[in-house]
């Protein structure tokens, strides 16, 4: 007859081996199994096991290290808070974030780079509400992910747009000419009337795309900035 922990086994060994991409081998694991049962219930989204594994002491902002063979990493840390939203379960961030999770952590801040690429907004809702905070870095993540409606709900949520991230994601939404997603920011307040504005402009003008290049004209972007150099 099989037992409710070999089946838990199972699945456990299951969601690991959805959950890493090709070439991806666990180098190192925590030495308490509590805190390794947290990481497998956070990987398959189970929130009742996260609760189960917090009781019996785990600690919520347990880590793994990685490697990608393929890609030649030398080691990433992956926390609870990041699997669990890589697993789409909202309920089990919930878990980790009431257990104690650090909101202001490594593993919030990739755990709201996952939702923001996904465009999940409960799961953004989750994390936002639980005191992740907005850094601009996430509206990247969401323009990458292709997520117009996403950028408008972070953006309202409180994400800063003027910045020198954000013109980053602006750069971003200008080469994949996503007009969408340029008018979004430029609307926001990303910065262009200096001299990384004339080089985003160029890059529009270079690819040809005369609607982009029109919207960073009227936002303040031109060829050369005042008192700035050439734009390289």
């Amino acid at each position: 007859m099989i037992k409710p922990a070999q089946v838990r086994d199972v699945v456990a060994l299951l969601c690991l081996t959805l959950t890493l991409s090709c070439g991806e081998t666990i180098t190192e694991a925590p030495s308490n199994p509590n805190d390794r049962e947290l990481l497998n219930a956070a990987r398959c989204g189970d929130a009742s096991d996260i609760q189960e594994a917090l009781r019996a002491g785990a600690n919520p902002d347990s880590s793994e290290v990685y490697i990608n063979q393929a890609e030649a990493e030398t080691g990433n840390r992956r926390y609870a808070l990041e699997l669990a939203a890589r697993s789409g379960n909202v309920e089990a961030l919930r878990a980790l974030l009431q257990g104690g999770a650090d909101p202001k952590g490594e593993g919030a801040r990739s755990a709201l780079g996952v939702a923001a690429f996904r465009g999940d907004h409960d799961m953004l809702t989750i994390l936002l509400d639980g005191g992740v905070p907005p850094r601009p870095a996430i509206l990247n993540a969401a323009s990458m992910g292709g997520h117009t409606e996403t950028l408008k709900f972070l953006l309202a949520r409180g994400v800063p747009a003027d910045n020198k991230m954000t013109q980053e994601t602006l750069l971003y939404a200008v080469r994949e000419h996503r007009t969408e997603h340029v008018k979004i920011l430029l609307d926001a307040g990303v910065p262009v009337a200096d001299e990384y504005g004339s080089h985003i402009l160029q890059e529009a003008k270079q690819s040809q795309f005369s609607d982009i290049v029109e919207l960073l004209r009227k936002a303040g972007a031109t060829d050369k900035p005042a008192g700035g150099t050439d734009p390289d």
